[in-house]
């Protein structure tokens, strides 16, 4: 099946289930790979080929990706051209101002996918360790409870929404926040 053929080893690099246990402790860690800018594939098509090198399944070191918008239309028929016996996908890119060719198995389009999803979260979530690291006053046993937490683990208390760890990186840029969380920790502090 299309599923089966595409999905993409479990146990890979930047596979779904490699995000999945992600914590902030290793995302500050984490090379992630650069991704073309927009636009950068002049021209691709399906063809029956099943490539099986490491450069057409796996993401190699310091290879460079293909962005999300260069990957959707690829994605969009991917399911319909394996119906008609298609197996990869040959790529015509401009990656650092250099014309490339590549053929890439159905997998690696979909690791591809993953990081482009990915991406905002973990620079999110690096930035939430440097913080929490260089700047929050906090016990050492509470950042450690904190950074050893998957990125994608829900925020305790919002019951009605699925709001994940790695979200609060959004706030970084509030000044406002510090003072508010330490006011509603002095104030915790108070009524123990």
């Amino acid at each position: 099946s299309f599923e089966s053929y595409s999905t993409p080893n479990p146990f890979s690099a930047y596979s779904n289930n490699y995000f999945q246990s992600i914590t902030f402790e290793n995302a500050s860690s984490l090379e992630f790979p650069e991704i073309t800018p927009a636009r950068s594939v002049s021209h691709w098509s399906f063809n029956s080929e099943v490539p099986a090198t490491a450069l057409a399944t796996l993401i190699l070191p310091n290879e460079i990706i293909l962005h999300s918008d260069d990957l959707q239309p690829i994605l969009q028929r991917m399911e319909s051209a394996f119906g008609e016996g298609a197996r990869s996908v040959a790529v015509e890119a401009f990656i650092n101002g250099q014309a490339v060719s590549r053929t890439y198995h159905f997998t690696k389009i979909r690791l591809f996918k993953e990081i482009n999803n990915f991406h905002p979260k973990i620079l999110y979530a690096k930035r939430l360790y440097e913080y929490f690291i260089t700047t929050l006053p906090i016990s050492p046993n509470h950042a450690a409870v904190f950074l050893t937490s998957s990125i994608l683990h829900p925020i305790q208390g919002f019951h009605v929404t699925d709001f994940p760890l790695w979200r609060l990186g959004c706030l970084l840029d509030e000044n406002w926040v510090d003072e508010d969380i330490l006011n509603g920790m002095a104030e915790l502090l108070y009524f123990q």
